[in-house]
């Protein structure tokens, strides 16, 4: 049993029926059985999170299938699409990763989004997301916005 069969997220069927959606979108230019056995549907969704956003996938439509040997392998509703694949490329450049694009049907890109946003509605990301500014504090007691704690009145003498 590989590894990808081992998807914790996922029941059978539902796995099954995003492989097979994703086996109709292939060429004869590759074994799919062989990449079928390299997707696992956690990885494409960790992708999801930390490499290739959510908004990305849906407006390029496509999908992060997995990463290999430094090589991105990204499944493409049209894989013509010289903006998207650009706009892709630029996004991995800053982790060395070259770029391989899969042809996948729009069924197949559907589904998995869906399938990634049913999964994050009920398991909200545990990690906080480096791109958002921290909480700051909601009250600012001086004029000049600083904490109270770090006024300079508070050090001096009486």
């Amino acid at each position: 049993m590989s590894s990808s069969n081992a998807d914790s997220i996922f029941s059978a069927p539902v796995r099954q029926r995003l492989l097979d959606q994703l086996r109709r979108g292939s060429s004869a230019s590759f074994s799919w059985e062989k990449l079928g056995d390299r997707i696992n549907l956690d990885q494409m969704f960790v992708l999801i999170d930390g490499i290739l956003p959510f908004e990305a996938c849906l407006y390029y439509q496509v999908l992060p299938l997995f990463v290999d040997n430094n090589q991105l392998n990204l499944g493409m509703v049209s894989p013509e699409d010289e903006a998207a694949f650009e706009y892709i490329r630029r996004i991995i450049s800053y982790l060395n990763y070259s770029l391989v694009s899969r042809p996948i049907t729009s069924e197949a890109h559907q589904s998995v989004l869906t399938t990634y946003l049913n999964h994050s509605a009920k398991n909200p990301r545990r990690t906080p997301n480096p791109y958002r500014s921290p909480i700051r504090s909601k009250k600012k007691n001086n004029r000049f916005g600083r904490s109270p704690h770090l006024s300079p009145r508070r050090f001096q003498s009486v």
